[in-house]
């Protein structure tokens, strides 16, 4: 019998500008964007079965970059 394990990953949004009253909509500054590339290339191997997200943009476009990474490694 093999012992069945989980691993959990928590990945903070990347860097955003600050805009007053755009909370939810704002994206990622190209720091950001650059940070999210980072991670992705990390957690490329990775199986990663399941993400949760909030529905911020900046949280959505960081889970964009990783599912390119995934797709540009098959």
């Amino acid at each position: 019998m093999s012992e069945a394990s989980t691993v959990l990953y928590f990945v903070r949004h990347a860097e955003s500008r600050y805009v007053e009253g755009q909370e939810r909509e704002r994206g990622l500054t190209e720091q950001g964007h650059q940070d999210a590339g980072t991670v992705a290339s990390l957690l490329q191997g990775e199986q990663i079965r399941l993400f949760y997200s909030s529905p911020y943009r900046r949280a959505v476009i960081r889970f964009r970059f990783w599912q390119i990474a995934q797709v540009e490694a098959w």
